[in-house]
């Protein structure tokens, strides 16, 4: 039971980036390969495709913060994935960062942190924050240029670069 949500973004006659994702109260593992292959087949009618990157894992997009018990009686809040601020504006995309915070934050249990210190919130890194803020203001500027926008990013840097940025891993070449 749940949700799968597929999003393709084509971005030239032979290229496209296709999204699929799970979203369900239970955790299982889709046959995402097979599912993006019956689909690129069936829907597209190609024959072939190839894999540039995946990503695959289990997101919190609770808005609330975990609240648990600690020894002293009293309680904590750990905010995790989409209440912690790791959904990216400019692309809605959170695995990577959620991931990199829930292992700090289970560092900080590991070492008994928790119940003596707040934990510190997760801060984005201020590279990933300045392109956001840069995509997401030329959309706003002109939101009916938005899918030439996005068509211009898609065509106008190599696949690897491309990948980076949109999963939050940006960097300045």
């Amino acid at each position: 039971d749940g949700l799968h949500f597929l999003c393709v973004l084509p971005y030239g006659a032979h290229n496209a980036l296709i999204e699929s994702t799970w979203m369900s109260p239970y955790a299982h593992s889709p046959d995402y390969e097979s599912e993006l292959r019956h689909y690129v087949q069936s829907r597209n009618g190609l024959t072939s495709c190839k894999r540039a990157h995946q990503v695959q894992g289990c997101l919190d997009l609770q808005a609330t913060p975990l609240v648990y018990l600690v020894t002293d009686g009293s309680y904590k809040r750990v905010s995790l994935g989409r209440a912690a601020g790791t959904l990216r504006s400019s692309t809605v995309f959170a695995f990577l960062k959620t991931i990199a915070d829930a292992k700090r934050i289970a560092q900080c249990f590991a070492n008994l942190l928790l119940a003596a210190v707040r934990v510190p919130p997760y801060r984005r890194d201020w590279l990933d924050m300045w392109m956001d803020k840069i995509f997401c203001d030329g959309l706003m500027a002109d939101w009916s240029r938005a899918p030439e926008f996005v068509l211009a990013m898609f065509k106008g840097v190599a696949t690897n670069t491309l990948v980076a940025f949109l999963t939050g891993r940006p960097n300045i070449m």
